[in-house]
């Protein structure tokens, strides 16, 4: 049986399931659909005469296996499917990031359109204690920078947090993003969570970008790149080139 080319986010949602009893081997692919999102790990496991107790020990020999490798590359695409191909699309590993965050999650992204269902995982890890913080585009105009921002914050709480009560993620933007000349923008889309993960990539935080358009992006499991990506964006808070905004739960 082969799971050299199941992500480790994939192998370890299988194993949760098993050791909960929610999948029962032999396993069906319609419950690996149903349950995972595990389909694309069908052709290996439907073939398996192993019970759940003997995949256990082989999943878990795998992720011991990578483990002691440095880092972790995970192909991630929105797109057309191709022969042969095993990925995951952008929407689906999203929501797999969000979901499985134990400790923080930063994002950073250009623009946004149906954030209410991809954040709901992310919203319901910081019902878990789980802190988030959004640095978000603000469209150029003239005005007060944080007047402006202020606004932005408030309509993105309003249309694409899952609901406008607590807990929220703390807001970030970059001011000169507003008013300047010349024009700029924060047009980074990336994700870290827990230090650990990092998915960075073309795709924007919208309908199109996540499920419809032609992206790719990369999710690399290493805690030295994904704390220097974390720490790249915190930096600019420190420096002063990104200010907070302020919410209600701020």
């Amino acid at each position: 049986m082969d799971l050299s080319r199941a992500s480790s986010a994939d192998l370890r949602q299988l194993r949760d399931r098993l050791q909960s009893e929610r999948f029962r081997t032999p396993l069906t692919r319609a419950r690996l659909r149903e349950l995972a999102h595990l389909e694309s790990l069908a052709p290996s496991l439907l073939r398996s005469p192993l019970d759940a107790t003997a995949l256990i020990a082989l999943v878990d020999a795998v992720l011991a296996e990578r483990a002691r490798r440095r880092t972790e590359v995970e192909f991630v695409w929105t797109g057309p499917d191709t022969v042969g191909a095993e990925t995951r699309d952008t929407a689906q590993v999203l929501r797999s990031l969000f979901a499985e965050a134990t400790k923080d999650v930063l994002v950073a992204g250009y623009t946004f359109d149906h954030g209410a269902e991809l954040f709901r995982p992310l919203r319901d890890a910081m019902l878990r204690n789980v802190s988030a913080a959004l640095f978000l585009n603000v469209s150029h105009r003239a005005g007060d920078a944080d007047e402006i921002a202020t606004e932005a914050v408030a309509k993105f709480i309003a249309t694409q947090w899952p609901e406008a009560s607590a807990p929220l993620p703390r807001f970030y933007f970059d001011p000169r993003t507003v008013g300047s000349a010349p024009y700029l923008s924060l047009h980074a889309k990336c994700v870290v969570v827990d230090s650990r993960r990092a998915l960075i990539g073309s795709a924007n935080f919208t309908n199109r970008g996540t499920e419809r358009n032609i992206e790719c992006g990369v999710v690399v499991d290493d805690s030295v790149f994904a704390e220097r990506v974390r720490k790249q964006w915190m930096d600019m808070v420190s420096r002063g080139h990104a200010r907070e905004v302020p919410t209600r739960a701020s």
